[in-house]
């Protein structure tokens, strides 16, 4: 174990180290056990694919966003790529992640995925996570949250923040969008805008969200 870098999730405050390690039977369970296996990002979606469910999402998306961790070219590249892939490019990166907490859902349901890569998103109801809150000023606002991994920020624009402030867990993004501070732009625009935005906070996981009339 004096390998393993500082960094490491066992050594984290909520890792295992503190539990799961501190006895040598503990040892033995967490990190000699027959039947236990890690999992990588893509053999967590082959597992859910081969049991015959969608997989919905991860519990926090956090620990898989890649503008919370990467920056200039680096990030630049990795959010080129499909999204799965991405959260496996930050996973192995970061180390952060003792276990893999998600959401899958019989294919039935798969019309309720969150996706952005069409115009469905307009009629998602924004949720905004416990704990979230605007920082900094108004030259530079910060949207931040705690987690159990620590902090979560992401910068933030002031026309994203007026899209929170219109966020009351009853409207959705076309309704907020009709407000006056976005009906002032041509339609295309301010579906752009919206688009960019809320998949922008939701992968960081900021926002959630739900769907009118659900």
């Amino acid at each position: 174990m004096k390998f393993i870098p500082p960094h490491h999730y066992l050594f984290e405050p909520n890792g295992k180290l503190p539990n799961d390690l501190s006895e040598d039977a503990g040892i033995v369970d967490m990190l000699l056990h027959p039947q236990d296996r890690a999992y990588s990002v893509p053999e967590v979606l082959q597992f859910v694919e081969a049991a015959g469910l969608v997989f919905f999402g991860w519990n926090d998306n956090a620990p898989y966003c890649a503008e919370r961790f990467l920056s200039g070219e680096m990030l630049e590249r990795v959010l080129a790529l499909p999204t799965a892939d991405q959260w496996a490019v930050v996973d192995n990166l970061t180390l952060l992640n003792s276990r893999h907490d998600f959401i899958a859902r019989k294919p039935q349901s798969a019309r309720f995925l969150t996706r952005f890569d069409n115009d469905d998103y307009l009629s998602y109801v924004p949720l905004i996570r416990s704990g979230t809150r605007l920082a900094g000023d108004a030259a530079s606002l910060v949207l931040t949250r705690p987690s159990p991994l620590g902090e979560v920020a992401i910068p933030i624009s002031r026309s994203e923040a007026l899209l929170l402030e219109q966020a009351d867990g009853k409207k959705n993004i076309a309704e907020i969008l009709a407000h006056a501070p976005f009906a002032q732009f041509e339609a295309e625009a301010r579906m752009a805008f919206a688009r960019a935005a809320c998949e922008r906070m939701w992968r960081s996981g900021h926002v959630l969200f739900g769907r009118s009339g659900a």
